[in-house]
Order: structure tokens, then C-alpha cells, then sequence
């Protein structure tokens, strides 16, 4: 219900299994999920052959199967339910709509940090201080080789992420010369659309990945001996031997501006079509195999 309205929405889950609709003129900012209730009334029958053609408590339910407020913007409000799938089915995270697949191959999530970015080569950045954590660039796609990127026909509407901003403008801030809302609007247009996600959804997930694995980044290299004391240089199979502790990373490493020295620029993450967390490969190609700072 939306005040005296009652909104039904039609339509496919995303790639992450989400599925959201838009309630025009509902200021989520002001009332918040608590002022939407929401119920799935009916569950489509799945197409015969579908790895998920079986019957569910979500098919059966006569009084409509409660779903629960994740999060939203000024006038998207995304829901989700429990999962349906029986947790001993040997099934993908998220399998496509048969006739619909997927062009993603993988996503990549690229984290910053700052000060190896700002002090480095052929960068313009705001005045220090920089955030001393790791930020995130941004959540790249990786496009099969044997497909053509889907392109999302959402434009990007910073009132659309008015719930995600206090999160958006912490861990995902612009370090250069202009404001936070053109950079997020830049890697929308230049990844985002092409994500699967929708324009909420890409901002949402990217900011769930990075909690998990971005967040405390610098501690877990810290508790692994690599520390951002700038004087120290370290091994490259060092700090990749202390990534695997948040499941396996790629470093880009950039020259100093003055010193004749690599430093640590990114670490790049690797994410399933499902969002799921997978091994990187390709190794560091920008690095040196020895003499690597962590700036501060």
C-alpha cells in the first residue's frame, strides 16, 4: 500500500535475485521501509525444464508470503523475501530466466587507496588529508566472451540513492577534483549500465561487497605484517600472500611522483555473476616483485 494506493508489480528478478518497483511519490527519506508493508500474493509457475521447477512454500501460499524492507531510495523501495530453494539442490546462486542469460562473466571490485593514488603519477586529487582506508573506484564487469552487454536504460538520479548517501560519500569518495555525485554518476554511465544490477541495485551491492571484503581491508594486511607506514617496502608475494586472508586480491601498483619507488594504488577483488567471492587470476603485472611501499 502506498497511502490509499495498493501497487502490484510485475516483472523479473535481477541478475542478484532482486526484484524492485517504483512507488512514485513515496518519500522513503521521510517514512522510511517501516511506512510499506508489502506481500508476494503470487509466484508465476516456472517454465517446465527450469532447474528451479519445483513446487515451493512460496507457490503454495494462499495468503501471500511476507516480504521484508532491504533498503531505498527517495522512491524505490527494494524488497526481498527468504530464499525458496532447497539448501541441498545443487544449483546456481542465481540461474537466469531461460532465453535471458546473462552476459556477465564476472565482476571486479575495484578498491583504492588514497594516498598510493594521489602521491602517484599522473594524478590531480584534493588536498590531504586523504581517508586512510581503502575506497572503493568502483564495481567493474567483466562481459562474456561470447556475449553483448545488456545496457540498463536508467539514468543516473542521485534522489534515487538518498538512503545509500551517508554510506556512498564514506566509502565511495571522490578523490579528485570534483564532487562525489559526478564520480558515482561517471562510473554508472561507464559500468553501472552495463551491471545487470539497476541503477539502485549497483550502488546497494557494491557497497555490500565492500563491507565484507573493503572495509577492514587495511587491518587484516596490517595483521598479516604489511603496514601503511610509508618507509617500509615490502614483497610482492608478501602482500598477496596477506590477501588471501579476505580471499585473494590483485595489486596496481603506480610510481611515486618524486621517488624512484612503486607504491600500492588498488586492490581488485573478483565476484561471481552471483556476487559470490571467487580467486583472482592474472597475477600483479604493474608491480615489481620487491621494493613496494605502503604510503601513508
Amino acid at each position: 500500500m502506498a497511502g490509499d494506493k495498493e501497487i502490484v508489480g510485475y516483472g523479473k528478478a535481477k541478475i542478484n535475485g532482486k526484484y524492485n518497483i517504483t512507488i512514485e511519490g513515496y518519500n522513503y527519506a521521510k517514512y522510511g521501509g517501516n511506512g510499506c508493508k508489502a506481500k508476494l500474493i503470487y509466484f508465476a509457475p516456472i517454465e517446465k525444464g527450469s532447474p528451479l521447477n519445483k513446487t515451493t512454500d512460496v507457490q503454495n501460499s494462499k495468503n501471500g508470503t511476507k516480504l521484508e524492507v532491504m533498503s531505498g531510495a527517495y522512491n524505490d523501495v527494494l524488497f526481498q523475501s527468504k530464499s525458496f530453494r532447497n539448501k541441498n539442490e545443487n544449483l546456481p546462486i542465481n540461474p537466469q530466466a531461460p532465453g535471458n542469460p546473462s552476459a556477465i562473466a564476472y565482476y571486479k571490485l575495484v578498491l583504492q587507496w588514497p594516498t598510493g593514488v594521489c602521491s602517484g603519477v599522473g594524478k590531480k586529487c584534493k588536498k590531504s588529508p586523504w581517508p586512510g582506508y581503502f575506497t572503493i573506484h568502483g564495481l567493474w564487469e567483466v562481459i562474456k566472451s561470447t556475449s553483448t552487454a545488456q545496457h540498463s536504460s536508467d539514468q543516473f538520479d542521485s534522489t534515487k540513492l538518498i538512503g545509500l548517501k551517508k554510506d556512498l560519500k564514506n566509502s565511495w569518495p571522490t578523490l579528485e577534483l570534483n564532487t562525489d555525485e559526478s564520480f558515482w554518476k561517471h562510473e554508472w554511465e561507464s559500468h553501472g549500465v552495463k551491471s545487470e544490477l539497476g541503477l539502485v541495485g549497483y550502488f546497494q551491492e557494491t557497497l555490500a561487497l565492500y563491507k565484507k571484503v573493503g572495509a577492514s581491508l587495511v587491518y587484516r594486511l596490517q595483521a598479516a605484517g604489511i603496514h601503511p607506514d610509508g618507509v617500509k617496502v615490502y614483497d610482492l608475494k608478501d602482500i598477496e600472500a596477506a590477501l588471501n586472508s579476505a580471499g585473494s586480491g590483485i595489486v596496481k601498483c603506480v610510481k611515486h611522483k618524486t621517488l624512484n619507488l612503486h607504491q600500492i594504488k588498488e586492490i581488485t577483488f573478483n565476484f561471481t555473476p552471483g556476487l559470490q567471492q571467487q580467486p583472482t587470476e592474472g597475477g600483479s603485472p604493474s608491480c615489481p616483485s620487491n621494493g613496494i611501499r605502503f604510503p601513508i
